[in-house]
């Protein structure tokens, strides 16, 4: 009987941060606030102004906590480069799986 080696410590270690990033969010429309803290008149500043999120952008939240009206985690662009991170957002205004 062949066995089987065993995964190396650090894939193992890593495994539960992979499952949780199988949640990502989109926007549902080009208003969708980025928000500086679970306020819906805290604009991030990066987000101020004219600035706003296109809709092939994402976020992926730090849980899979999804019932909440706020949602934290990080923002990435269409190339898929972290912006923001630990910035907020309003759930009914992103589309999330």
């Amino acid at each position: 009987m062949k066995s089987i080696p065993a995964l190396p410590a650090a894939l193992m270690l890593a495994l539960p941060s992979l499952c949780l990033a199988d949640v990502s969010c989109a926007p549902k429309s080009d208003t969708a606030r980025i928000l500086a803290s679970p306020s819906p008149n805290d604009i991030h500043p990066d987000w101020a102004g004219d600035s706003r999120v296109g809709l092939s952008w994402s976020f992926v939240p730090e849980s899979d906590n999804l019932s909440g009206k706020y949602l934290r985690g990080d923002l990435y662009s269409p190339k898929g480069s972290v912006v923001n991170e630990g910035i907020y957002i309003l759930r009914r205004e992103w589309d999330c799986e």
